[in-house]
């Protein structure tokens, strides 16, 4: 059985059709709101490209969950 996920790709796909040189990161910055499933593909694909991420939760320990 093999299971993936296109949550990353597609967002880092998008994120660079339209924000064309910062997709990259390069110490962009950026704030991600929530901290669920889809926060957490978005929070990794970033993180991964060399931005700096803020995150802000409703739920403080999912919130730093997520950071960790």
């Amino acid at each position: 059985m093999w299971g993936d996920n296109t949550d990353v790709p597609g967002f880092i796909t998008d994120l660079a059709k339209y924000l064309p040189g910062v997709a990259d990161g390069g110490g962009a910055q950026a704030l991600v709101l929530g901290a669920g499933g889809s926060a957490r593909a978005v929070v990794y694909a970033l993180a991964r490209a060399g931005w700096q991420v803020c995150i802000a939760a409703r739920r403080v320990e999912q919130g730093q969950a997520l950071a960790e």
